[in-house]
């Protein structure tokens, strides 16, 4: 569509947009939009202006993917990811909101998760289910989809061991402060 509006533009400088909206099938505004860098950039800051106004809860409440939302964290709840597991826990995708906020991050790479786009994260056991850690919201932490993949069942402990080695043996010099720490990543304990 934007290409034959700007081809009809390119080819009849004097038209306006009515014009062109007409021969190219829209509306006035879509034409407005393709022709008028000013116009284009003025609906991009109208629209972030609004969805700023808009508090998180209430954009959560109605974005489409809810559903999406509650499944995950329902599927974290059950032992393994089985939809036939024990669900051992209790809680709603409005209290994962509230741990992590309107601005969360991968906790392993502080890559920022949009909770509008569900495919942008997943719900990890800090502490592998395998290793004992429980299906609480206390254990419970955001991570992309690839560090999911790359941690697999290791603690964060072991997965931070991992990157120094791997960093080590590609000439990397890492300090390692998680090593020093006097209170390592341990089962995390659900009330």
């Amino acid at each position: 569509m934007r290409d034959k509006i700007l081809k009809l533009k390119q080819n009849h400088p004097d038209w306006g947009y009515a014009r062109i909206a007409k021969e190219a099938g829209v509306g006035k505004w879509m034409a407005a939009y393709y022709l008028s860098p000013t116009r284009k950039r003025a609906l991009q800051a109208q629209t972030r202006r609004r969805r700023l106004r808009i508090p998180l809860h209430q954009r959560v409440a109605r974005f489409k993917m809810k559903k999406q939302m509650r499944d995950k964290a329902d599927l974290f709840q059950r032992r393994n990811g089985s939809k036939a597991g024990i669900r051992n826990s209790s809680f709603t995708y409005k209290d994962v909101l509230a741990k992590f906020g309107d601005a969360p991050v991968c906790y392993l790479t502080g890559v920022a998760v949009d909770w509008q786009r569900p495919e942008t994260f997943v719900f990890d056991h800090v502490v592998p289910a395998t290793r004992g850690g429980e299906n609480c919201l206390e254990n419970l932490g955001l991570l992309s989809p690839l560090a999911n993949k790359m941690k697999s069942d290791l603690t964060v402990q072991e997965f931070l061991t991992v990157c120094q080695q791997v960093l080590q043996h590609y000439g990397f010099t890492v300090t390692a402060p998680w090593q020093n720490s006097n209170a390592p990543v341990s089962k995390t304990e659900c009330g």
